[in-house]
């Protein structure tokens, strides 16, 4: 009887032990700054030619689709401008950008509104609260001149990107 009482004590003490220890460890300051960085919910796409294309684009592992704007282009009769707003937190520089653009804009060029769109804009961006971080912005401004087809290499094709923030 006496062993099994102090046995149920020790478990005890031990179980309330390894609790506190285990709350003390998650409360403690390991001296790195944590951010509190996120992708914004997706909002829908409106047009439904373009959400599908956009949909289409295959993204990096931690990368969200987070929305898009299909819009007419003032004083361009007929042509469009798309924009695509991503969330992906390993892109912080525009050469991190430059492939996941690239990749829509080929998505856009074989897609039934190729012919409509006259500039292409694509941005990964997170939220910190209130405050965007990471907003790496690029735009194509010649859509329809550009191939967007490997050609003359995927290496030129990158160098088709203007930068506009990142």
């Amino acid at each position: 009887m006496w062993f099994d009482s102090r046995m149920n004590r020790t478990i005890a003490t031990i179980a309330l032990s390894s609790t506190a220890v285990l709350l003390l460890g998650a409360c403690g300051d390991s001296g790195a700054s944590t951010s509190a960085a996120s992708c914004s919910d997706p909002i829908a796409i409106e047009n439904a030619d373009f959400a599908a294309t956009a949909s289409s684009v295959p993204l990096p592992d931690d990368a969200i689709l987070v929305g898009g704007r299909y819009t007419a282009i003032s004083g361009e009769p007929g042509m469009f401008g798309a924009a695509i707003d991503i969330c992906d937190p390993a892109v912080t520089t525009a050469d991190d950008l430059r492939p996941i653009a690239t990749a829509y804009a080929k998505a856009l060029k074989a897609s039934p509104l190729s012919g409509q769109i006259s500039k292409v804009w694509v941005e990964s961006y997170q939220v910190d609260g209130d405050e965007v971080i990471n907003d790496v912005k690029v735009k194509d401004s010649d859509f329809q001149m550009h191939l967007w087809n490997g050609k003359p290499s995927e290496e030129f094709e990158l160098t088709r990107w203007e930068v506009i923030s990142g």
